[in-house]
């Protein structure tokens, strides 16, 4: 299984076509890395969001997406497993409109907690 996380990346579109054709090239992992994720597009930025996936830096794909956000503006935002392990990166941002594609939260899960019940007023009273 392995420790996974919740990824997002936000690039300008530009740049975003760029790694798409450079990875299908250079990278067919990291192009398959891609191609797994939500992408999400504005008129500037698109937006990479991965839901539980293993991004360890060590990763050929991982390591190839990283090496190429960190030569253009971009936005990375890392949710853990853990509770205390979140992560928020920016590099060369000019036009803030990109930090807020993407807002880090953490909420609690009460999917296992049973069935809910609603109170009526009598019981309440």
């Amino acid at each position: 299984m392995g420790y996974t996380s919740e990824v997002s990346l936000t690039i300008e579109n530009a740049a975003f076509t760029e790694l798409l054709k450079k990875a299908k090239i250079e990278n067919a992992d990291a192009f398959e890395l891609i191609e797994t994720a939500a992408i999400y597009q504005t008129d500037k930025f698109t937006t990479l969001h991965f839901d539980s996936v293993k991004w360890y830096e060590d990763y050929g794909d991982v390591r190839f997406i990283e090496d190429f956000m960190r030569s253009v503006p971009y936005v990375f935002k890392r949710i853990g497993e853990s509770s205390d392990d979140t992560e928020e990166l920016c590099g060369d941002v000019s036009d803030y409109g990109m930090y807020d594609c993407v807002y880090l939260i953490r909420s609690l899960d009460v999917e296992n907690a049973g069935n809910r019940i609603i109170l009526t007023e009598q019981e309440a009273a």
